[in-house]
């Protein structure tokens, strides 16, 4: 009878271990989450907080030709795929917000983490990037000729 219940007892302290171990877990992985993603502004608030920030940077990391199709005003184009993408943006103020987006969030994730991993602080991500700005029918400036802009409200 003894070796009963030390055998129900074990079986108890497995599950509670099992129990406390998957809460830790779970645990640690919602503190990362909500720390990895406080830097993600949705389109309303992207657009809010560069209008109070006008000291910051905006920066578009897409190619030329999509810049071109529809950015955001004041935004800077730095394109990912460019050789020289790294010691370019390294030269962008390090002390200035850098609020950084591309077409859907993948490109500016990218360059979101390497701006981190040279020392960069103050930066934020279009969350959805300009496909959700467009949705909340915010503002674009398109190109139409050589340095001509035209402003959009929403992309036609």
């Amino acid at each position: 009878m003894p070796e009963m219940d030390i055998i129900n007892l074990q079986k108890m302290g497995l599950k509670n271990l099992k129990n406390l171990l998957f809460l830790g877990i779970v645990f640690t992985f919602s503190i990362n989450a909500f720390s990895q993603n406080d830097y993600l502004l949705s389109a309303n608030k992207f657009a809010e907080t560069i209008a109070l920030d006008s000291g910051s940077i905006v920066l578009d990391v897409r190619t030329k030709a999509e810049f071109n199709n529809g950015h955001i005003a004041r935004a800077i184009n730095i394109n990912i795929f460019d050789t020289a993408f790294q010691k370019e943006v390294q030269k962008l103020d390090r002390k200035k917000n850098i609020y950084i987006y591309c077409q859907s969030g993948r490109r500016s994730t990218r360059a979101l983490d390497f701006l981190k991993s040279v020392g960069y602080e103050h930066l934020y991500e279009l969350n959805g990037g300009i496909l959700d700005w467009k949705k909340e029918n915010l503002p674009v400036e398109i190109i139409k000729d050589e340095g001509a802009t035209v402003s959009s409200p929403k992309d036609n």
